[in-house]
């Protein structure tokens, strides 16, 4: 059984009009930390919101020491009809993929 994701999700891009919502992830494919060909994918909010709903293994990643480790569980959470990304399944209207790189 592989313990690491199918993807990390290491860096998010917060939507200029709307800063607390996100638009578009980076995420290394097959994420395995020894692994010197990991592939990074750009994804926008709903790519990846479809793949967390078809059951696909998605997580945050963060930067220790170089190397990207396993961090947080992405959750899809609908308020008031609108689906949100997060690592904690609170009612805030907002994306919160905690203190992941920016750009």
């Amino acid at each position: 059984m592989n313990t690491y994701p199918e993807l990390l999700v290491y860096a998010a891009h917060y939507d200029p009009k709307e800063p607390e919502i996100i638009d578009k992830v980076k995420a290394i494919y097959h994420y395995h930390p020894e692994d010197r060909v990991n592939t990074t994918r750009e994804l926008t909010k709903y790519q990846l919101i479809e793949k967390i709903q078809k059951g696909a293994d998605i997580k945050t990643g963060i930067k220790v020491d170089g190397i990207y480790k396993v961090d947080h569980e992405i959750y899809v959470i609908t308020i008031y009809g609108m689906p949100y990304i997060k690592i904690h399944k609170d009612p805030e209207t907002k994306d919160d993929l905690g203190k992941l790189e920016s750009y």
